[in-house]
């Protein structure tokens, strides 16, 4: 995986695609993780625990080369991170109910955060994605350009590591010769992954972020 990160890279650098235009942006906005879903081994039997999670401020920030040998056609690298508010949670036991936080064989308890952090766990995720990510322009409108983007990027979540793909679709307008400003809806999605203080291991995570975005065009 890190062998597609790293060939992205050489090709946003320009060093493959010389005949391009290069930019830089920031952008920030909310990330919605995804209802989370996991499970594991306590007490004899199997915990299961289903998260919610609050929309949350993220941060980001890319680079890369537009135009790529006079084509509509973009590549570019992307770090973006947020941190996951989980708002309530779901824990279930089934088999043996030994130091279950769900309370015994077959119940069912609903908490809201403050409730879970006093079992002693915290489930509010700190994720950071880098991503490597190609873009396609749909066309320019009076300046107002509209684009398509495919990606893949490894994620840290709560420094576990995983990798999944990115969709994102956007538009930009410019502002003046170099800067403009725009509007991306992006979404990430991979494997899930291991909470290490609860022993849950997680079905899938998936995130959707709408972030507002200032850059400039070299």
């Amino acid at each position: 995986m890190f062998a597609r990160l790293g060939l992205c890279a050489c090709l946003a650098s320009g060093a493959v695609a010389v005949h391009a235009a290069p930019y830089a942006e920031i952008r920030g906005g909310l990330s919605q993780m995804d209802d989370l879903s996991g499970t594991a081994d306590r007490g004899g039997g199997v915990l299961e625990a289903e998260f919610t999670y609050d929309a949350k401020k993220t941060i980001g920030a890319e680079g890369g080369m537009r135009a790529i040998a006079g084509t509509p056609f973009a590549l570019a690298l992307a770090l973006d991170g947020f941190r996951g508010r989980l708002g309530e949670a779901t824990l279930s036991q089934t088999g043996a109910a030994a130091e279950s936080p769900a309370g015994g064989q077959g119940t069912q308890v609903a908490l809201d955060a403050d409730g879970v952090r006093d079992l002693g766990y915290n489930f509010d995720d700190r994720v950071t994605v880098l991503s490597g990510n190609a873009y396609y322009e749909l066309g320019d409108e009076e300046g107002l350009v509209a684009y398509l983007g495919l990606g893949y990027g490894i994620a840290s979540i709560e420094s576990d590591l995983r990798s999944g793909f990115v969709i994102q679709l956007g538009a930009r307008y410019p502002i003046d010769p170099i800067g403009y400003v725009g509007l991306r809806v992006s979404r990430f999605q991979s494997d899930g992954h291991n909470d290490a203080a609860s022993g849950l291991q997680f079905e899938d995570f998936a995130s959707t972020a709408v972030t507002l975005a200032f850059g400039l065009e070299f």
